[in-house]
This record gives structure tokens, sequence and C-alpha cells, in this order.
């Protein structure tokens, strides 16, 4: 999958084999390496993290201690996985803000959570849909309205309806 943004990142090393398997399928791991591994390949090779890039690679790279900083510098994302869930420890891009389900992370959500260059994060101050009806404005149209929820997590089914079509309203009434 050459279209997707290069990665390095740490995770630690407590993950269930489900858990691993899942985390590697969804981000696309082009390779999964200890820690020590990662370390001897800096100290070998001055250009490792330049094939990482050039080539867009996602490593990741599973440590004992995430306490442990060697080479830390080098990775763009740190995680922490406990209980289905994944949390950004360490970014190069901006403050850890991020905690997602393991079921559902996937690469874009982790590089635009830490505002990366290698993704665009779209604002929701373009929302075609403010008047959606959903507690919660989110969409940007097309697919994008499909997802609108309201507060519940319940999806929107036609933002369009709720508010700016009478004849909607006045069937629902």
């Amino acid at each position: 999958m050459s279209n997707l943004p290069y990665a390095l990142i740490f995770i630690n090393n407590a993950l269930s084999p489900n858990e691993l398997l899942k985390i590697q399928s969804q981000l696309y791991i082009s390779e999964t390496i200890s820690f020590n591994e990662f370390n001897s390949r800096i100290n070998i090779d001055e250009n490792y993290l330049f094939e990482i890039k050039s080539q867009f690679l996602r490593i990741l790279v599973l440590c004992d201690y995430l306490s442990d900083h060697t080479n830390r510098q080098f990775a763009d994302i740190v995680i922490f996985v406990k209980q289905g869930l994944v949390s950004l420890l360490k970014n190069n891009f901006g403050p850890p803000n991020l905690t997602l389900s393991v079921e559902r992370i996937n690469i874009f959500d982790l590089l635009g959570g830490v505002n990366s260059n290698q993704v665009i994060n779209i604002s929701i101050k373009n929302n075609i849909y403010k008047n959606c009806g959903c507690e919660s404005d989110i969409g940007l149209g097309g697919i994008e309205a499909i997802k609108s929820r309201d507060i519940s997590g319940v999806t929107c089914a036609n933002p369009d309806s709720l508010k700016n079509n009478e004849d909607f309203k006045n069937r629902s009434s």
C-alpha cells in the first residue's frame, strides 16, 4: 500500500496476539520489530530512517518499557494500548490528544490527530450541514454527512430533512 504515509510507531509490548494482529492489519504495518532490533538498526545503518520515509514504510516497534527514551526522538508516534483503547503518548507534530478504540484505529486518524503534514485535516467549520438537527454538527456533505451523529452516537439518517425540509417536518409530526 504505497499510497499510505510512512510512520515509525512505538507501542507498548503488553498486547494480546489479537490486538497486535488487529493493529498490524488496520495500520498496514510493513514490519513489526522489537525495540532492541530497532536500536541496533539505527546504530548500524545511518540511512535507516531515510529508507523508512522514502519507501513509505510503517514500522511498528514493540517496546517493553515506554519510559525508555533511547532513540525515541525518531518515533513519529508513540502509543499505549490497554483494555482495547489506544492512547497517543508522544508525537513529533503536536500535543498528544487522542484515544481510540483498537477496533477503530487507522493510520490516518493517528497522523491526523497529531497534525502530521502527511495527511489533510478538513475543518468542520466548512460543514454545509450546520443545521441538520443533530446535537453535534459533524459532517462535510456526501459520505461524511451520513456520519453525522447526535450526542448518543446515533447516526443522523438524513441531515437535510430534519430542519430544512418542510414536507418531512409535517410528515413526522
